[in-house]
């Protein structure tokens, strides 16, 4: 059902983005296509379309999405919007420029042919990022081998002369599709499920019902008495407006039991039905002039649940908004 279900809602989120990207035809570039193959278990996904990016910016074909430096041009510039949107689903490169850690060398990626790209976290595996790209694998396997990594079939992994800021696993998996891991189970984990085809776990499917070049996905946390098992959310690249849509489980969502009141932040729209999952448009009710955030990441930060966790590196931690509250709070269950 959720199948047919994102196939519908595409009709209806054209004022988010296209459903077809003319610019790229191969499935394997689509961020729904790459989160597909993250871990069953994944809960937490961000997904961007590169490409689709970079058109809606009015950037170049070729711009790049992953600078090698920290001169990131000036704010809210096209270029640094496409950066800062990128690093979202891709988030190796931003980590080693927010941080005082040595850049050069944390992505072995051309940042001029990245595709789209989707990053999942979960509560065991750590977390993974798949990256469509139209750069001969041969090529990334050289700039590997010299920054240190030792090759283990299809895998890459970090040796000492590695940047710190790197991803500790790199692995090819065909079609121009790079994984990075924190855990080498996990990035086993995820070329398996290419190998098989597998079928998305709970939250990527989650993330088909959305249809903007920025998306997230996240589950419900165990245990949880919420009827809506996932949400998704997405946004053009510019940010202009948004879309969340609630999962809910054991009967047709109701609109007249959504309550806007929890978004404190947020300016709701009118609420609608497709199939199995609630759809209500949003923006940000007052965006600040400097350093405005993005309508889904607002959502996001509308939790007082979120947490923190290990990413990359031993002793190195990040602020995760993995289980925000407020969209599971905001459906009156029966």
């Amino acid at each position: 059902m959720r199948r047919s279900f994102g196939l519908a809602l595409c009709a209806v989120a054209l004022s988010l983005s296209s459903c077809v990207d003319g610019s790229v035809n191969n499935a394997a570039t689509k961020p729904a296509e790459l989160a597909r193959y993250l871990p069953e278990k994944t809960r937490f996904i961000q997904a961007v379309d590169v490409a689709r990016a970079r058109e809606e910016l009015g950037l170049p074909e070729d711009a790049n999405a992953a600078p090698t430096n920290n001169k990131l041009g000036r704010p809210n510039s096209p270029q640094s919007r496409l950066f800062e949107v990128t690093s979202n689903a891709f988030p190796t490169v931003s980590e080693a420029y927010l941080t005082e850690f040595k850049a050069r060398g944390s992505s072995p990626l051309d940042g001029t042919l990245i595709r789209a790209a989707a990053d999942g976290e979960g509560l065991d595996a750590g977390r993974m990022t798949i990256v469509s790209t139209a750069e001969a694998f041969e090529d990334v396997a050289a700039k590997l081998e010299l920054t240190g990594y030792d090759r283990n079939g299809s895998i890459y992994v970090a040796g000492k002369r590695t940047p710190e800021t790197a991803a500790t696993i790199v692995a090819d998996a065909g079609d121009g599709r790079v994984v990075f891991a924190d855990e080498r189970a996990a990035a086993n984990e995820v070329l398996d499920r290419f190998a098989e085809d597998a079928d998305p776990g709970p939250v990527a499917e989650a993330l088909q019902a959305v249809n903007g070049t920025v998306r997230l996905a996240v589950a419900a946390e165990r245990g949880s008495a919420s009827c809506v098992t996932e949400f998704a959310a997405s946004q053009s690249s510019p940010g202009t407006r948004a879309i969340v849509a609630l999962e809910i489980e054991g009967e047709k969502p109701d609109p007249e039991r959504f309550n806007p009141r929890v978004f404190t932040g947020l300016e709701t729209g009118t609420p609608s039905v497709l199939v199995d999952a609630l759809i209500v448009p949003f923006s940000v009710r007052r965006p600040p002039k400097e350093n405005p955030r993005d309508p889904i990441f607002q959502l996001l930060s509308e939790s007082s649940g979120a947490q923190t966790f290990e990413v990359g590196k031993p002793g190195r931690t990040s602020p995760t908004p993995l289980l925000p509250s407020p969209p599971f709070r905001s459906y009156d269950c029966p």
